[in-house]
């Protein structure tokens, strides 16, 4: 049958697709092109036609700020502004533009933080995964769209075994 909800899992430049809320089953791995953009919009509109089951939907903390995705912070909400100007409300839209700015954004990808909350990631401009994965929440809820967190392993093919990362997912049905 056909997905209830959509939620873009997005991760330094790619979208991943997810039928279901917050689900991972049956993930298909989408380049952030105009194609696959034009493809996403299309499911995304079928998947509308069904509203999403009660306990399914966004909790109330997936659009609240935190202590490591201060949502409220006046920079966060600039970068947010900056990037997505007011108006724009599609939530596909303003989700995958966010994900391209804070990519712009930190611009020193490295190691140096052990674990850095939003607040700090705007003004430093630096981080791995999860400061990617903590900013990228915040812009989306200052945006009002509930985002969160998530930890995972994924498969490290230079290792040739897993290694722990961080990702989102976005609630855009």
């Amino acid at each position: 049958g056909r997905p209830s909800a959509i939620v873009a899992c997005l991760d330094a430049g790619v979208a991943w697709a997810l039928a279901g809320f917050w689900q991972a089953r049956q993930a298909a791995r989408v380049e952030l092109a105009a194609a696959a953009t034009t493809a996403r919009r299309a499911r995304v509109a079928a998947a509308r036609d069904e509203e999403a089951p009660k306990e399914e939907k966004p909790k109330e903390e997936d659009s609240a700020p935190n202590s490591l995705i201060q949502s409220d912070d006046p920079a966060v909400k600039e970068l947010a502004n900056l990037i997505v100007p007011e108006g724009v409300t599609d939530p596909i839209v303003v989700a995958l533009a966010l994900e391209k700015g804070v990519r712009a954004h930190i611009n020193k990808r490295n190691y140096g933080q052990a674990f850095a909350t939003a607040a700090e990631v705007v003004r430093s401009q630096e981080g791995d995964c999860t400061e990617h994965a903590v900013l990228l929440a915040a812009v989306c809820r200052a945006k009002k769209i509930p985002a969160r967190v998530v930890l995972g392993l994924v498969y490290y093919p230079k290792q040739s075994g897993f290694a722990y990362h961080m990702w989102n997912e976005v609630w855009i049905g």
